[in-house]
């Protein structure tokens, strides 16, 4: 099965990709912007929002790390686990989908993984988190971290521009 949409596109496709409040949904976040990447034209853009989860209904759950996210990416995990939901059911604040289940968070983060609705904040990112998966990916890319804003704001925003040689 596809990983993501965009793995029916081909290289160096577009000059300019956005994603918003997507990543942090997704199994394997560093595999999503990898290929967002690899779909934008030498010189192109490849812009994301995601929510800092200091300022949102995440701020008490633990930062994913990025190691973890490495991790996954480099072994090619696309599955969430069962500890990431039951982290979500856990720990997420006052969020009308997770309070009824808080105190037995098991049964619901099993389904939620089964679901794969695509709707639970699976990962946090805070602006350590996610510079330190931007540097990784463009080491790895030869791309630039073009912009990047998210200190004390409620959404992280950046921009990776892909260089021309590739």
């Amino acid at each position: 099965p596809p990983k993501y949409l965009f793995e029916n596109i081909d290289n160096d496709t577009f000059d300019f990709v956005y994603s918003s409040h997507s990543l942090e949904h997704t199994p394997n976040p560093i595999s999503a912007l990898n290929d967002q990447i690899r779909i934008t034209k030498p010189g192109g853009i490849v812009y994301s929002v995601i929510p800092n989860k200091k300022n949102t209904y995440d701020r008490l759950r633990k930062t994913t790390s990025s190691n973890i996210l490495i991790n996954k990416f480099e072994k090619n995990i696309y599955d969430h686990t069962l500890n990431e939901a039951i982290d979500v059911v856990k720990n997420t604040e006052s969020h009308a989908l997770y309070e009824p289940h808080k105190n037995n968070p098991l049964n619901y983060a099993k389904e939620i993984i089964k679901k794969k609705e695509g709707i639970h904040h699976f990962h946090t990112f805070d602006e350590t988190n996610t510079l330190e998966i931007l540097i990784y990916l463009v080491k790895k890319n030869g791309a630039n971290i073009e912009y990047f804003s998210g200190f004390q704001e409620r959404d992280i925003h950046f921009a990776i521009r892909k260089n021309n040689s590739n």
